[in-house]
């Protein structure tokens, strides 16, 4: 299968071990602004919604949701990258 993978890493970073190391740990990005909203499930339970939304974005605009690990939160790395 290796055959099948044409990514090539960053020159100056040599593989694509580096390359997602150092991904994971540098943040080029400031945290978009975000509303905190809360919504209480029948059985009690919470959900916390981080909703971003830019400032030309209309109701009628294609809308993407990032859904974070277990152990993860809207504030982690990747999240604010693809955000």
């Amino acid at each position: 299968m290796r055959h099948l993978l044409n990514f090539q890493p960053f020159p100056l970073l040599g593989n694509s071990h580096a390359q997602t190391i150092l991904g994971s740990r540098l943040l080029f990005a400031p945290e978009p602004p975000s509303k905190t909203r809360v919504i209480t499930l029948s059985d009690s339970d919470q959900l916390a919604l981080e909703i971003s939304t830019p400032a030309p974005w209309r109701a009628s605009d294609p809308t993407v949701v990032l859904v974070h690990g277990l152990c993860s939160s809207h504030r982690a790395s990747h999240m604010v990258r693809l955000a």
